[in-house]
C-alpha cells in the first residue's frame, strides 16, 4: 500500500499583495460581443517584493478569458504602480484576445517605455488614458485581426 504524498497547499493570492476584479461591457459597435475588464490593483516589478504580480495577473487573465470568452479585453491598470521590469511583455501578450491598457500617472511613463522599446509597437495602440478609449481600441484591434485573415489567400 502507498502512502498518500503531502500536499502543499497552493494560491495565486501568495504570488502577490496586488488584487483584482473583474467586469465585462459590451462593445459599442457589437450588439452581442462583450470586452472583458481586468482591472488590477497594486505594484509590479523586478523587486523582489513585487515581480511575483506578473505572475499573478498572468494567472489572473487567463482565468478571465477562459470563464467568459471575451471578443476583447481591457487591463484596466490605472491603480496598479509599476516603473519597470520586462515581463510586463508577457502580461500585455499572454493571450490571443485583442488587448488594450487603461494606464495612470502611477504607470505611464514605464507602460509607454515597455511598448515602444520592448514590444517594438506604437503605444498609442495599446495604452489610453480612459475605459471607453480603451475598450474602443480594443475593437479596432480585432477588427483589424479579423479584416486581415479575410484577406489571406486559402492554402
Amino acid at each position: 500500500m502507498s502512502q498518500e504524498p503531502a500536499l502543499t497547499p497552493l494560491s495565486l493570492r501568495n504570488l502577490s499583495t496586488a488584487s483584482c476584479a473583474f467586469a465585462k461591457c459590451q462593445i459599442p459597435a457589437h450588439e452581442h460581443a462583450d470586452c472583458l475588464v481586468i482591472a488590477f490593483e497594486g505594484e509590479a516589478g523586478n523587486s523582489h517584493e513585487h515581480v511575483g504580480t506578473f505572475l499573478y495577473m498572468l494567472g489572473m487573465i487567463a482565468a478571465g478569458i477562459a470563464a467568459w470568452s471575451p471578443m476583447t479585453l481591457v487591463l484596466d491598470l490605472r491603480k496598479l504602480k509599476y516603473a519597470w521590469g520586462d515581463e510586463m511583455v508577457q502580461v500585455l501578450g499572454s493571450s490571443d484576445v485583442p488587448t488594450t491598457v487603461v494606464t495612470s500617472d502611477l504607470n505611464r511613463n514605464g507602460l509607454t517605455s515597455l511598448v515602444e522599446q520592448e514590444m517594438f509597437a506604437k503605444a498609442s495602440d495599446w495604452l489610453f488614458e480612459s475605459l471607453a478609449d480603451a475598450v474602443a481600441g480594443s475593437y479596432l484591434k480585432y477588427a483589424a485581426l479579423r479584416s486581415s485573415s479575410l484577406r489571406r489567400p486559402a492554402t
